[in-house]
């Protein structure tokens, strides 16, 4: 736990809410503490500039996060504003823990929870609803962006029937230069097609159903995979016919849900680490959006 007189005033002044998502309510403690240097307030949380904040579980706001509230606390944290109802039951609760303690620790991790993960960084946007954030200004006085929102196959406001506002995170470079971070004009509103809708209605119900349903949807749909007629991972027609058709789908699957980064889908398709062997390897964890994708492809779309 910090102790500083110091930053225990900012945190029980700005207090993080429920469901806000965290990164986000990092930058609201630093507009509220503009006194500080950028530098003098990034170390009187012992932490060090963060580089981006798209990553699944960011060395710094884990960081953060523990000496803030303790470990006891950081679970719910994790799970409530760090997104972790999106993601946590894909990954092994030990895998998370030794994570977890690597990043505490100072210790490599490659930087990220999730098999590839860092391939999927150009996709990542922050995310917010207009009405929402019109809602909080006038409720409130300042905004609090959701945690639900940023889940990567997130693209709609449930409260409100509209389309999710974004920015790509590639576009923050650190919390020194965080003054226009809240700038409503760098976002820009995508045109939301049914094939959002679907990915975004399957992240509803990885957010509602919790780890326990996450858990058993991975274990159903790896069943799927595994069954012979499907998929061989020794070389046959069948599993060459089935990787060259998930790399055709793949990058037409990026390339709609994400029209801006469109010049990274063809790079990304073709990336071993994203063949279909990968993705139903029984070893190593799946990104959800990457298992959503090819759960959509091959309910819909593979022709043995």
């Amino acid at each position: 736990m910090l102790n500083t007189s110091l930053s225990s005033i900012l945190l029980e002044n700005i207090n993080i809410k429920p469901g806000e998502y965290f990164p986000t309510y990092f930058y609201r403690l630093v507009e509220y503490a503009d006194f500080f240097a950028p530098k003098e307030f990034l170390s009187l949380f012992q932490i060090s500039s963060p580089r981006l904040i798209g990553e699944t579980m960011p060395r710094w706001a884990v960081k953060f996060a523990v000496q803030a509230y303790g470990r006891k606390r950081f679970e719910d944290v994790l799970t409530d504003n760090m997104v972790g109802k999106y993601w946590q039951g894909f990954v092994s609760r030990d895998v998370l823990n030794v994570h977890v303690k690597n990043q505490l620790n100072d210790k490599a991790t490659g930087r990220v929870l999730f098999n590839a993960e860092k391939l999927l960084m150009p996709y990542h946007s922050l995310k917010y609803c207009s009405k929402c954030h019109d809602e909080d200004v006038r409720a409130k006085g300042f905004v609090i962006w959701k945690a639900d929102h940023q889940a990567m196959s997130a693209f709609i406001c449930h409260q409100h029937n509209t389309a999710l506002s974004q920015r790509l995170v590639s576009e923050f470079n650190g919390f020194e230069c965080s003054g226009d971070f809240f700038d409503k004009s760098s976002f820009s509103t995508p045109h939301i097609t049914l094939f959002h809708r679907w990915f975004d209605w399957e992240t509803k119900l990885l957010i509602r159903g919790g780890v326990d349903y996450q858990r058993e949807q991975v274990e159903l749909h790896k069943r799927v995979f595994m069954e012979s007629s499907f998929y061989s991972h020794s070389p046959s027609k069948v599993s060459v016919a089935l990787n060259k058709q998930w790399q055709s789908a793949l990058c037409k699957y990026l390339i709609i849900l994400f029209p801006n980064s469109q010049c990274s889908a063809k790079t990304t398709a073709n990336n071993n680490a994203f063949k279909a062997s990968a993705i139903m390897s029984e070893d190593g964890s799946i990104h959800p959006f990457m298992f959503l994708l090819f759960k959509f492809f091959y309910l819909f779309e593979y022709q043995p």
